[in-house]
């Protein structure tokens, strides 16, 4: 035995004590489904067996802790036609384009899953079902048992390259005291409630990772769910933050592995991309959890570049190709050592409204260790895979879907499943892959010394002085295409490109009509001013209270939601329980020029892609959202007190007509607040402007029956990349130097208009 190994064996034994009896706990692993709306809308998994002894994954929407179903949407994408595989290497495309890379967009990993991952493992059982379906020793078998190779430790301890590995330990059963046969446990609020159970004896400021494994329940509709990374709960130690991974009744170590890695930093599925005949096209399909190589697909082996990336457990092996491409040598993905494991090249386009390839990935995998069960590896040749993210504002989480690349596709039919096909995706010595719209091809070399041979050619990259639209560049170097600084806004001038290619340059421009990228019509003669928000992504805070009364009143949040912009009501567990959300929306204005004329402004949103409200069952006005002002000393930071900064909870001004959820709702659709006088007096051009949304029932302190969903929506709180929130405003245009301001406005302009306050 290494010393390596033995030190993260002895780690595994190494026992916190809890504060009763001879109840133990340590971290906890967990996996959690996709939480649409702060603990109220849970995506969870259901993965029944089919008859070949695969796990099948579909996905449904729980709201609340009630039993009702909602879909997540199953994406396909649409993108430009790309060339096919060409067979040998000195095959070119067919009319590329020039360029070259882009610069690499998304953020670096974090250490969340990097280091011990402490885990405690809980066997709970409810009084609906006292049974004890699974020993304990078996259960800390898969889940920590380094001696078995497939174990979650084992897998975690290979994939990260020793970078992450499991301590912790399994309590034996446990009887909670209240039933739980519609599966409550699901949900986040049940979650916390378990924890008020469990709290006596187990001291959750130990763990990172908990899993809850109880009896088979068949009204779960789920295997496995998991938390999109941690969730914060309180507890008698205070707050702590960790993830839930929840077990129905049958454990196995590639579910639990599964699971982690949902739970880990919000790993998503990784799909098999089907092109039909060729690796790529004009419309692929997105086959869900069907990757055959990775456990967060349908297979047992590594997590692939994009997930270890996120993980962390890439970091100065994988190997970012800029500029026009080089040639590349690859070690074995499975091997140690801090060789290059992966290449990853820009390749941008939107999949759809929400999400966004960002890049391709080059891996060179063989049957070792985790994946000696592949056999058809044992053949040299190129992994490709592609990511498909959510734009990165959209949800902070998760990761995004890493999508397997067939190099050598086939028609896939009842000869050729789709499984057999997969099992042939090999980028092979010889061969090249061309993606003609974004100028990138990439070929593979020859095996040397152990490691694979890659070459990568490049075309359509910021610095090759052409405007290459394809990969979202507005001017490159000379290259501005038809814009000029009158064009965007300035009296005259010389408009420069900004290095990035993805801004313009208006340093040497004259006189602005507008603010910084602010745009001028020409018509109306109104400057338009588009802002993001750049609060935190997750905007809403919650209360769970016994009675509305509570809830309503209270300073602080239960805890700090992942709801994204999602404003919920009156839901209930087990008993009378009020979740009212509150959702603060900031927008740094301070970029409006100082003292300038406001015409109009809206606050434009969008539903969630992943969640519709419920049916409203209440006909009075509650069931309306409520744009108010809100007093929070630090809009850009979320906190548990950002809750009581909603005054006066009773009458508050309200800046813009309400939205009836019932009359106005459109799946999918917009939402849009048109700012009255009192709105636009809240916008501050030198600082923040502190915009809020409650639910008519919070406002006008109206109480509705318990066990009920009344009203619920959720919203996309950041850019994806146009859908909001935005606060889009309408100004007159600054005053040229040397004209007096009455020349400008003219008397008749000046009615209706409204100036925002002052600090």
């Amino acid at each position: 035995m290494s010393s390596s190994r033995h030190i993260r064996e002895t780690a595994r034994w190494s026992i916190v004590p809890l504060r009763s009896s001879g109840v133990f706990a340590v971290g906890a692993l967990l996996l959690v489904g996709l939480s649409g709306s702060g603990g109220i809308a849970h995506a969870q998994k259901s993965l029944p067996c089919d008859p070949t002894g695969e796990w099948l994954e579909q996905w449904q929407i729980k709201e609340g802790e009630a039993a009702g179903e909602g879909r997540l949407e199953s994406f396909s994408r649409r993108r430009p036609a790309l060339e096919p595989l060409a067979t040998t290497l000195g095959a070119s495309p067919a009319g590329p384009e020039t360029g070259g890379p882009v610069a690499l967009a998304g953020t670096a990993p974090g250490t969340e899953a990097l280091g011990e991952q402490r885990v405690l493992v809980s066997l709970v059982n409810f009084t609906n079902d006292p049974s004890t379906p699974l020993l304990r020793a078996d259960v800390d078998d898969a889940v920590f048992n380094l001696s078995n190779p497939d174990s979650v430790a084992s897998y975690v301890l290979e994939a990260s390259y020793g970078k992450a590995w499991l301590s912790g330990s399994v309590n034996d059963w446990v009887s909670a005291s209240y039933a739980d046969a519609s599966c409550l446990i699901s949900g986040e609020s049940s979650t916390q409630r378990l924890i008020d159970e469990l709290d006596p004896t187990i001291d959750f400021s130990t763990v990172d990772r908990w899993i809850v494994v109880i009896p088979q329940n068949p009204n779960c509709g789920f295997a496995g769910v998991s938390s999109l990374g941690k969730w914060t709960f309180d507890s008698d130690e205070g707050v702590v933050n960790l993830s839930r991974i929840v077990i129905n009744g049958t454990l196995t170590p590639s579910l639990l592995t599964h699971e982690l890695g949902h739970s880990l930093v919000g790993l998503q599925h990784s799909a098999d991309l089907e092109c039909g005949a060729v690796p790529n096209g004009t419309s692929c399909s997105e086959l869900k959890k069907l990757d055959r190589y990775d456990v967060m697909g349908s297979g047992t082996g590594h997590f692939t570049p994009s997930s270890k990336y996120a993980l962390g457990w890439l970091d100065g092996e994988i190997v970012d190709v800029t500029g026009a491409g080089g040639v590349f040598l690859l070690e074995p993905y499975e091997t140690g050592g801090t060789g290059t494991k992966a290449l990853r090249i820009p390749v941008p386009w939107p999949n759809d409204r929400y999400r966004e390839t960002r890049n391709y990935y080059v891996s060179y995998r063989r049957p070792l260790g985790l994946d000696a069960a592949y056999p058809e590896l044992a053949t040299d040749g190129a992994m490709l895979h592609e990511d498909s993210i959510f734009f990165s504002d959209y949800y902070d989480n998760v990761t995004g879907v890493s999508r397997l690349i067939d190099a050598k596709p086939q028609a896939t039919s009842v000869s050729v499943p789709q499984d057999a096909d997969s099992a042939d995706v090999l980028l092979e010595i010889g061969q090249t892959f061309v993606d003609s719209v974004h100028g990138i091809t990439i070929g593979t070399l020859s095996v040397s010394g152990g490691m694979l041979e890659v070459s990568v050619t490049i075309d359509q990259y910021c610095g090759n002085g052409v405007v290459d639209t394809a990969i979202g560049e507005i001017c490159d170097g000379t290259d501005l295409g038809s814009a000029t600084c009158a064009s965007i806004g300035f009296t005259s001038g010389t408009l420069g490109c900004a290095t990035s290619c993805k801004r313009f340059d208006t340093a040497s421009c004259g006189p602005a009509q507008c603010g910084p990228n602010d745009s001028y019509d020409a018509a109306s003669q109104l400057c338009h001013a588009s802002i993001l928000s750049t609060g935190p992504v997750h905007m809403s805070v919650y209360r769970n209270a016994p009675d509305f009364t509570s809830a309503r009143a209270s300073s602080f949040a239960t805890l700090l939601t992942e709801s994204r912009g999602g404003t919920n009501i009156n839901q209930s567990f087990s008993g009378v329980r009020t979740i009212m959300h509150r959702s603060l929306i900031p927008f740094d204005t301070s970029p409006l020029p100082d003292g300038v004329t406001l015409v109009s402004a809206s606050l434009d949103l969008t539903h969630d892609v992943f969640w519709d409200p419920v049916v409203n069952t209440h006909p009075d006005l509650g069931d309306q959202l409520v744009l108010v002002q809100t007093s929070d000393p630090d809009p850009f930071v979320r906190d548990r007190t950002d809750y009581g900064a909603f005054t006066p909870f009773d009458s508050p001004v309200e800046g813009a007509p309400r939205f009836d959820l019932g009359d106005s709702y459109v799946a999918g659709g917009a939402i849009s607040f048109p700012l009255n006088a009192a709105g636009l007096s809240w916008i501050d051009d030198t600082g923040t402007t502190r915009l809020g949304l409650r639910w008519g029932y919070d406002v006008d302190d109206i109480e509705v029956s318990v066990d009920a969903v009344t009203a619920s929506i959720a919203i996309v709180p950041r850019d994806a990349p146009s859908l909001g929130p935005r606060l889009n405003v309408t100004y007159l245009p600054l005053p040229e130097p040397g004209i007096g301001m009455s020349l400008v406005l003219g008397v008749g302009v000046l009615v209706g208009l409204a100036r925002r306050q002052r600090p």
